[in-house]
């Protein structure tokens, strides 16, 4: 038998105490003009964005340990515990989106970010003419159900050449 888990009904409250932060905290911050003079102004910094590996670490807990205790099947066996990861990834996409949107990450950082810690993702959609579906020469392509295989021509390629 494994070791006893460290998980507790109080860990679920903890993992979503962590991730609830402003995204912002606006700080004074004094300048000086080109003549010399002191003004001061209101900055926005971001706050640490919270991630799963830093509340692990912070609670001897490994992120394997999280994903073990976020599975379907332990619902039961961690009562909470799923609800308290699936708010905390929404309290943590949100602080990204709200920094992301002011300015306050890097582009590529932000994008690069949000593509791997979120459920956002870059989307295209293929439509033929005025969003109908696409049509190729012997398929169609149904923009619903892109699993579909699209069939290959019967024709061969060496048609017509001796």
């Amino acid at each position: 038998m494994g070791r006893p888990s460290k998980w507790t009904p109080e860990i679920n409250a903890r993992l979503i105490e962590f991730f609830d932060r402003e995204p912002v905290t606006n700080v004074e911050v004094t300048k000086r003009d080109k003549k010399g003079n002191e003004y001061t102004v209101i900055v926005e910094k971001p706050c640490f964005l919270p991630t799963f590996e830093k509340f692990a670490a912070e609670n001897d807990l490994t992120t394997a340990t999280i994903c073990s205790w976020v599975k379907p099947e332990n619902e039961e066996k961690y009562p909470g515990f799923l609800y308290a990861y699936k708010k905390s990834k929404d309290l943590q996409k949100n602080i990204l989106i709200q920094n992301g949107l002011r300015g306050l990450y890097a582009p590529a950082a932000f994008i690069f970010t949000a593509k791997n810690i979120t459920d956002m993702r870059d989307r295209q959609e293929v439509t033929g003419r005025d969003g109908e579906p696409l049509y190729l020469p012997g398929a169609v392509i149904d923009k619903n159900n892109l699993n579909d295989r699209v069939p290959r021509s019967t024709e061969s390629h060496s048609e017509g050449q001796a």
